[in-house]
């Protein structure tokens, strides 16, 4: 423990509590009423966490996977926007941010979904507006410098010019990127902090989201009141939301109650996996009809199909070596899948590519999954 690091931990609490005690934008009543019932045709969660994030310099939108936290960051974005074009002023210069360039990508094709999903509910000068956000690395939006790893060109000399700054996935900014996001906010810009807790956390040190969703949960908290948790999934339920909730619970018994009693939307294949004698035909099924599949769209030149077919199967596993790893299970698959490919060819049409490092001149990202498609140029 640094003493580094326990100097960042006083400047975030500061800022934070400097930005809870500034009074909230003012709004114009009528139209956010009409917004709101507009673009949150529930009285839920969703609607109270737009309505926080509204009324507070700063807020805390947490929730697991499928709870509707993005679903909620295009309509914020919209009813600012909204207010904006209400009082005739100038449009509000709206900073999107992410930990990494593959979650930003993510968050900007998120909002392109709900922008769709969104039709004819939102003004065209509105959707103008979203249509142009394009969320960017927390590293981008502060200004890398090449001669620096921690210091930015924004910071308390030379702020972000951003009304309002919204940072998805923060459960993976680390302790010293926060500190230097909240130093770099101008004077009366609003930040919006949103992420699951319980998700991946910063490499680097510090678990901040984590412990801001924690500290919420005190009533006497300053932040308990600008701090909404999404609990309601929308992504999935049934068997496999059992599944997850005993798991994140950490309840070897449930876990295993769970997915003997939901047969319906849980196959659990019981015993060894590398035991010969265990059945493993659900899987390999499973693996041979998504590889036809991706390889029939691939050799017919047909890029969004073939991606689509890529996504529509998974295998994850624990561990990266062993008999359940994933070299392990990557042979077997292949062994199974050799009838429907290429098996000579290294760059066979179908074969998934993982990229392995960030380009931003091609846009992709660590992590994104490509597939070698027949007479493709991108």
């Amino acid at each position: 423990y640094l003493d580094r690091y326990w100097e960042e931990e006083r400047q975030v609490a500061q800022d934070l509590l400097a930005l809870a005690a500034l009074p909230g934008p003012t709004f114009d009543a009528g139209v956010l009423d009409d917004g709101l019932a507009r673009l949150f045709p529930k009285d839920d969660a969703q609607r109270s966490a737009a309505l926080t994030a509204l009324g507070t310099r700063v807020g805390v939108i947490a929730g697991g996977p499928g709870t509707g936290k993005t679903r909620t960051i295009a309509r914020i974005v919209a009813l600012h926007v909204e207010q904006a074009l209400a009082s005739g002023g100038a449009l509000p210069q709206i900073g999107l941010a992410a930990p990494t360039g593959k979650a930003a990508a993510r968050l900007t094709e998120a909002l392109a979904e709900q922008l769709a999903e969104l039709g004819d509910s939102l003004a065209e000068p509105v959707r103008d507006v979203l249509e142009s956000l394009r969320a960017s690395t927390l590293h981008r939006l502060l200004g890398w410098r090449p001669d620096s790893q921690s210091r930015f060109r924004h910071h308390r000399g030379n702020r972000l010019p951003h009304d309002l700054v919204i940072v998805d996935e923060t459960s993976m900014v680390s302790l010293t990127l926060m500190a230097r996001l909240l130093e770099a906010l101008r004077p009366g810009a609003g930040l919006l902090l949103v992420g699951d807790p319980g998700q991946l956390a910063s490499v680097d040190a510090g678990t901040v989201l984590g412990d801001l969703v924690a500290a919420s949960e005190h009533p006497h908290s300053p932040l308990h009141d600008l701090t909404v948790v999404l609990t309601d999934p929308h992504r999935f339920r049934g068997g496999i939301d059992q599944v997850a909730k005993a798991i994140d619970s950490g309840d070897a018994d449930a876990v295993v109650h769970a997915l003997r009693s939901n047969p319906d939307d849980v196959t659990w294949i019981e015993g060894d996996p590398a035991a010969p004698d265990t059945d493993l035909g659900p899987v390999r099924d499973l693996s041979v009809s998504s590889t036809h599949a991706v390889r029939v769209a691939a050799a017919a030149g047909e890029v969004r199909p073939a991606l689509d077919a890529l996504a529509a199967f998974r295998l994850l596993l624990a561990h990266r070596r062993g008999p359940h790893g994933v070299s392990t299970w990557n042979r077997q698959v292949e062994q199974w899948t050799t009838s429907v490919r290429d098996r000579d060819d290294e760059w066979y049409i179908g074969r998934p590519v993982l990229v392995g490092s960030n380009d931003a001149s091609l846009g992709i990202f660590n992590g994104d999954l490509g597939v070698v498609v027949q007479g493709a140029d991108h």
